[in-house]
């Protein structure tokens, strides 16, 4: 093989794990604001469980698709499950702007730059 196509491959393994740390990224941004959510409810404690956990069950849908997005390795289906984190925590966060939506609304940012700019694998 060629010292160019060496490079190449270096380069498409750069891009590859910049791609799976937006993932990370938008992983992490998603878990803390669930987090933070989860304890801005506790601290008013006049929240049944059932009025919060459809709002907690969507953000960690969403965490969830952003960590398997970083942890699948075909580009192809690490795309499309960061694709998926990015309409959920983008519509959660438009939803939730005015309590925990920005950090929502970048996680969504964060997964929308890990899947945007991912080559289709061979495989």
């Amino acid at each position: 093989m060629s010292a160019f196509g060496s490079s190449v491959s270096e380069v498409a393994t750069l891009a590859a794990m910049a791609h799976r740390g937006w993932a990370w990224v938008s992983s992490a941004l998603a878990g803390a604001t669930t987090v933070v959510y989860l304890a801005v409810v506790a601290s008013e404690g006049n929240n049944s469980f059932w009025d919060v956990f459809p709002w907690v069950m969507l953000m960690l849908i969403g965490t969830g698709l952003a960590v398997t997005s970083a942890l699948v390795r075909d580009s192809r289906v690490s795309r499309a499950f960061a694709l998926a984190g990015v309409v959920i925590l983008g519509i959660i966060g438009l939803v939730s702007i005015f309590s925990v939506g920005i950090g929502l609304l970048l996680a969504a940012v964060a997964a929308g730059l890990a899947a945007g700019g991912q080559k289709p694998s061979a495989n």
